[in-house]
């Protein structure tokens, strides 16, 4: 096919603003026509067509259908690889005595957590802030849920996790809340550099868990 010819084709097949020319087959020029607004450019049947993107939705599942009973030092709950986002419950949880409570990931006690918050401590008659790193505020080796301080009191918990699935920086945040006299109220918003998520451990440092329900969601 000559130049002249070339001009002359792509003439003849580009009418309308916004027309694609491209090879339907070996040799064998055609048209695209122009798609509609926000449509993007695809590949159907092998030949470039429009598209209207799918909608981003974000779609939550139960991993430990039923929930998980939190009961002695330490529960461990798995399976949870293959999601990127993951959220945590606590229900009603609560500890034989005061003990400082935590969540490790993949068994992970290395210096791979980073995060900065404050926390509600103490009695309701003398509250106190704590902020940043300490025994009761954000340690380099857990993701960190506070002191419970009452053996008749109750707690929640609620914990976003973001990028689980992947091998660089996990982010996440973290709300506990329960009763004034016998809890602090962390709230925390850090990372974690370790790998990617497939388990949580559940601590009570020194106690052990005497109720409590933790249903993890992934999407």
């Amino acid at each position: 096919m000559t130049r002249a010819r070339d001009v002359a084709n792509i003439d003849g097949l580009l009418t309308t603003t916004g027309d694609t020319y491209y090879a339907s087959a070996a040799g064998t020029p055609a048209r695209l026509g122009i798609g509609s607004t926000s449509q993007v450019l695809t590949v159907a049947a092998g030949v470039p067509s429009w598209a209207t993107p799918a909608a981003s939705t974000t779609s939550y599942t139960l991993i430990n259908t039923g929930g998980t009973s939190l009961t002695g030092s330490s529960v461990t709950i798995s399976g949870l690889g293959g999601y990127n986002k993951l959220f945590i419950i606590i229900d009603n949880f609560s500890c034989a005595n005061a003990t400082d409570i935590f969540i490790r990931i993949n068994a992970d006690s290395g210096s791979n957590y980073r995060a900065a918050g404050f926390g509600y401590y103490g009695q309701e008659s003398t509250p106190s802030l704590a902020f940043g790193n300490g025994s009761n505020g954000n340690l380099a080796d857990r993701l960190n849920l506070g002191v419970f301080y009452g053996t008749t009191q109750a707690g929640g918990a609620s914990i976003m996790i973001d990028g689980a699935n992947g091998s660089g920086l996990k982010t996440y945040q973290v709300s506990v809340g329960g009763n004034p006299n016998g809890y602090n109220y962390p709230v925390n918003q850090g990372i974690y550099s370790g790998s990617a998520i497939t388990s949580l451990v559940f601590h009570a440092l020194t106690q052990n868990w005497d109720a409590g329900t933790v249903r993890i969601y992934g999407a």
